[in-house]
């Protein structure tokens, strides 16, 4: 195996056990609530203190990323995080569970920031394949936690063993690969070529603009993930709950019911793998958002639960692959610092992520859960529209350049 495919092997299987605990929030936090006697507030305080840290992660990736090296940096985090996972299984006061999950925040942000730009960097200008693949492992990774949090839970454990089952297989995970890590060889994509401006005046307006236009594209970019943020980091931290408290289910076909979202998610980031460089992102983006916009929105009508499955499959489906696809994006505007691209997309998608559960719990408290959860709805409908201009401002800009 070269070295290129080993890296991009490495980062795929990084991001299964990265998936795999990433979203344990969601099927831990009715035991959470229950052992603290939280209110439905309180309880989204928990994921929105894990992704408050994680914005602490992201502002120290802008630094590192692209000074650090990557392999060591997914090392170490993985390293970390197991024993963040550890301290957060045996940790007694509510006070210490939320202060080691703003540390699992930050963490889990730098591992995110090193493996997608090391995986760019690699890839290059067709990076829409390997980013899209590398995002549906770590789907498959979200599928599979719930369903094992489920297992871990009704054996007899309480939500704590969860955490301490993760944190045995990261670091488990980091002794049994040593021998294949310590061999593990970063390999950066070729330098980026910059297209001088023409000598002339207009050459170099022309520049200008295109430069400008490309900025606001990357700027509006952001503002797209943190609206997808929103719809994510919503449904996976609250459709456990939603489907055991308010439709009455089981608490195993609860956890069921995200494993069906993630699902999904895998099936729409493999199907993007295959379609971004036919299609391109931004069409992909805008009408999958939107699709998945009004699947989403379907969840709050009196449906069986097995329909609600559906619903959020086909949700997941539909919108799964737009972080992968706006990396692509990004990459494509800005090839020239990936890590700090990166890790700017990243602080503006968790800005999203620590307001959606608190918000969410907010709404439910004041309106019902099943108001609440409409929120993600209209956060898919931001960025479709905000994918529709990124794209308008993209063809101006090259219009600037070709003039």
């Amino acid at each position: 195996m070269d070295k290129r495919k080993k890296a991009l092997a490495t980062n795929n299987a990084a991001m299964v056990l990265y998936g795999l605990s990433a979203i344990l929030i969601g099927p831990t936090l009715p035991g959470i609530i229950a052992e603290f006697d939280l209110s439905l507030a309180e309880g989204g305080l928990v994921s929105a203190v894990q992704n408050g840290g994680g914005v602490l992660g992201s502002l120290a990736a802008v630094f590192v990323a692209d000074r650090f090296r990557r392999p060591l940096g997914v090392v170490l985090s993985f390293l970390a995080l197991g024993i963040v996972w550890l301290l957060i299984g045996t940790a007694g006061a509510l006070f210490w569970v939320m202060f080691w999950f703003a540390v699992s925040g930050a963490l889990i942000r730098l591992l995110d920031v090193w493996l997608n730009a090391h995986t760019g960097a690699m890839a290059g200008s067709n990076s829409g394949r390997p980013m899209n693949v590398l995002h549906m492992f770590f789907g498959v990774g979200a599928l599979l936690g719930p369903i094992a949090a489920r297992l871990i839970i009704s054996s007899g454990t309480t939500w704590r063993g969860v955490y301490l089952s993760s944190a045995f297989l990261y670091i488990g995970a980091i002794l049994v690969g040593t021998l294949w890590l310590r061999r593990y060889v970063s390999t950066e994509a070729a330098p980026v070529e910059t297209v001088r401006a023409r000598s002339d005046g207009r050459g170099e307006q022309a520049a200008a603009e295109s430069t400008m236009q490309t900025r606001r594209a990357v700027s509006l970019l952001g503002v797209a993930l943190f609206f997808y943020a929103i719809h994510q980091i919503g449904v996976s931290t609250w459709i456990p709950y939603f489907v055991e408290n308010v439709l009455g289910s089981s608490p195993s076909l609860a956890s069921g019911a995200l494993s069906a979202y993630w699902l999904g998610i895998i099936v729409g980031r493999f199907a993007a793998s295959r379609l971004v460089e036919r299609s391109g992102p931004e069409l992909l983006l805008i009408c999958g958002s939107v699709g998945s916009a009004v699947a989403t929105s379907l969840i709050v009508l009196p449906l069986p639960v097995s329909l609600v499955f559906v619903t959020l499959s086909v949700a997941g489906a539909l919108s799964g692959a737009t972080i992968p696809l706006s990396y692509t994006l990004g990459y494509r505007l800005a090839p020239a610092r990936l890590g700090g691209l990166t890790a700017v997309l990243s602080v503006v998608m968790l800005a999203g992520r620590f307001i959606s559960p608190w918000l969410i719990g907010v709404i439910a408290d004041g309106y019902g859960l099943r108001i609440a959860m409409l929120l993600p709805s209209v956060g898919l409908l931001g960025v479709a529209g905000i994918i529709l201009r990124i794209h308008r401002l993209a063809r101006l800009s090259t219009a600037s350049t070709a003039r």
